[in-house]
């Protein structure tokens, strides 16, 4: 049976190791001296007096597995490479030099597994992690894992500890589970007053790599334990003793508890990790292990910069050492800037609010504010720009001007007012606004209906009403129209666009070009290749095309047409669509909504769907100023005969409104009334 269990904080999961829901302490029996997980006789602890302590593992990012594996990164131009157009391919090493393995594993410690769908945590109970696992409305799940640490025991036994760490994806590319956000790296420019790299400008943004973890070899040489491939990865360890860790080489015998975790960890969903002495390696020649070049980029010296679990999900002895940096000249790019750069479009801040603007790509900045830092926060309406300048570039990048909005939302209206009624009556209070909010005196949230209705009246009612706005917008993105000479793939290609999605949208239509009429079903997949969308469609000639699909925030969707419809109408795969070939500039983008990042058939190529009409919600904002309301509860059960009866005084009765009644008492409607007599006013009841 699945659970569905909604948790309200558990986006703070990920920032604090406090947010750790079960321990589990295993203790096995002793056995002859060794250090293993099930005995840990002659496992060392980090301080060489103790005999009851942690095994930490160490992990490390391998300066020399970034510079020299496979010659060092491989840069490639902005165009003419391909599916390589603009990358800068990378290898990536990371060795255990800790005392203790990286373990993490795929169930926690009662056997449940834990997904994130969204906002939800779904659990099922699977400690062998045998069960296929997609989220309700089938896109894949985040799966959370454990971190088990080992603990030496003082009688020389061993346990573990589970903690609840980060998550793992499955990748289809790889076809096996991936570890999310293991590093993350990026281009930047040395700035020589600051001796961490960590620090430095930002020129290209980085690319955050997910490994499947895994004893990939050892710190030892060939034919002493190394990987079967025969390959030496000795270099690849080393002490953190120099800068950036470029260090001196580690070998197996430098590493205290050499073995620990087994070395046979691989890419399953029951358990994966790093023993003590090995390493993972990923190369470059791998999927995703690039870091994707700015158009703008110039060519000159800059530095990578790589951290390991940025995030700091993962226990370890020393965090110290999870980074490096080696220099790269890149040759391949501009000579001098050429094009602009975008901040942020448009943007809607709140009334009182503010937002932080970044300006990357180079080592100074200048805001048409006067501001001459990297980051500006800004609280006031109005078009925002930055002139940047890179030292490897003969110009400076003009950025794109940010448009910040300030959406202003007026206090709601009472539709109509009342300051008094009847204890136990039924009181409605309902506003001229949609998206109402109502609030206490102590500014606690009540009720977002409107109306707002209390059957049975008990007390005095004292509100505070807001409502709430957005904005919507409509733009346009993609190439806007046909260019070159290769208007089809022939009948063998079908090709899809890949974009992601920051946030959700609606792709309201698409306009295609071609000399071929007859139907096509444009589709649109998710990630895992599950359909989301389609649309069937009789195309006679360049048209438009209304779609209105609501796309939710996601990575790598792709949208093309039904290759069997194709092949039934046209005796190919092609769906006879023109393609561009000429002037394609990837990423086609809307900052923070969508960006067209490729084409199945790389970055030379344009496929098939232009001038992408999508419309979004900007932020939503809630009134600054808000309505108060206050009703005051009276007893009415006084008789207006009772009070008669007591003085031959004239008496003026009123509604609750304050309007006078001329007429006789015994035309009085049944109800609530203000009655005055002389000097004297009473809130009475006719019966």
């Amino acid at each position: 049976m699945l659970q569905i269990i909604v948790f309200l904080c558990f986006e703070n999961l990920y920032m604090k190791k406090t947010l750790l829901l079960l321990t589990l302490i295993s203790t096995s029996i002793i056995g002859h001296a060794q250090c293993t997980i099930n005995d840990a006789t002659d496992c060392q602890c980090l301080d060489d007096s103790q005999v009851d302590c942690d095994l930490l593992p160490d992990i490390q990012l391998s300066w020399y597995g970034l510079d020299d594996v496979s010659d060092g990164p491989t840069e490639y131009p902005q165009t003419g490479a391909g599916n390589n157009n603009g990358r800068l391919r990378i290898s990536v090493s990371t060795p255990n030099t800790g005392r203790g393995p990286l373990t993490v594993r795929g169930a926690g410690p009662e056997g449940n597994r834990w997904f994130i769908c969204g906002t939800d945590t779904l659990n099922i109970y699977d400690p062998n992690s045998e069960e296929s696992f997609y989220c309700p409305n089938g896109e894949e799940a985040k799966q959370i894992i454990w971190q088990r640490v080992y603990h030496k025991n003082s009688d020389n036994s061993m346990s573990f500890n589970d903690y609840m760490s980060g998550t793992m994806t499955y990748h289809p590319t790889h076809g096996h589970n991936h570890t999310d956000d293991w590093g993350v790296f990026t281009l930047r420019i040395q700035d020589e007053d600051e001796p961490d790299p960590r620090n430095w400008p930002i020129v290209s943004d980085g690319a955050k790599m997910g490994f499947c973890l895994m004893d990939y070899g050892t710190c030892s040489p060939t034919g002493s334990g190394s990987w079967i491939d025969g390959t030496d990865y000795t270099e690849h360890c080393r002490d953190d003793n120099t800068v950036f860790q470029e260090g001196e080489t580690i070998l197996n015998s430098d590493v205290p508890n050499w073995g620990l975790g087994g070395g046979a960890y691989d890419c399953s969903e029951i358990e994966q990790g790093i023993s003590v002495g090995y390493l993972d390696m990923y190369g470059e020649w791998l999927d995703d292990q690039w870091i994707n070049l700015d158009p703008n980029i110039c060519n000159g010296d800059y530095w990578i910069v790589g951290i390991i679990d940025p995030n700091n999900f993962y226990l370890e002895s020393n965090k110290d050492n999870n980074y490096t940096a080696i220099p790269v000249t890149l040759s391949l790019q501009n000579d001098e800037s050429t094009s602009t750069i975008n901040l942020l479009g448009e943007i809607d801040i709140c009334e009182g609010e503010s937002i932080e603007l970044t300006a990357n790509y180079g080592n100074s900045y200048i805001w048409n504010t006067g501001d001459t830092s990297q980051t500006i926060i800004v609280s006031e309406p109005g078009a925002y720009s930055v002139t940047v300048n890179n030292t490897n570039c003969s110009t400076s990048f003009i950025s794109e001007e940010t448009n910040i909005n300030e959406l202003i939302v007026p206090s709601p209206n009472l539709i109509s007012l009342i300051d008094t009624a009847c204890l136990g009556d039924e009181v409605i209070l309902e506003l001229d606004a949609e998206n109402i909010y109502w609030y206490n005196e102590e500014g606690v949230l009540v009720s977002t209906q409107n109306p707002y209705i209390m059957p049975v009246l008990e007390d005095n009612i004292h509100l505070f009403a807001s409502q709430s706005q957005s904005q919507l917008y409509n733009e346009t993105v993609g190439e806007s129209e046909h260019q070159g000479t290769n208007d089809y793939s022939g009948s063998t290609y079908n090709a899809y666009q890949i974009f992601n999605a920051s946030d959700d949208f609606t792709l309201e239509s698409v306009e295609v070009f071609t000399e071929y009429p007859g139907e096509r079903l444009i589709e649109l997949k998710s990630e895992l290749g599950i359909l989301v969308y389609d649309t069937l469609v009789m195309i006679s000639e360049d048209m438009t095309i209304l779609l209105n699909w609501e796309v939710e925030a996601g990575n790598d969707y792709k949208i093309g047409t039904n290759t069997e419809l194709n092949n039934s109408n046209f005796g190919g795969n092609n769906p006879m669509l023109k393609r561009s070939n000429l002037d394609t500039n990837y990423p086609y983008s809307i900052q923070n909504i969508v960006e067209i990042t490729d084409s199945e058939w790389g970055q030379d190529y344009y496929y098939y769907f232009y001038n992408w009409e999508i419309s979004w919600t900007g932020n939503s904002c809630e009134s600054a100023e808000k309505l108060e309301v206050f009703v005051e509860a009276i007893d009415c059960n006084q008789d207006i005969e009772e009070i008669l009866l007591l003085d031959n005084s004239p008496i003026q009765f009123f509604d609750l409104l304050g309007r006078p009644w001329n007429c006789s008492y015994k035309e009085l409607p049944l109800g609530c009334y203000i009655a005055k007599q002389g000097s004297q006013s009473l809130k009475i009841f006719k019966n």
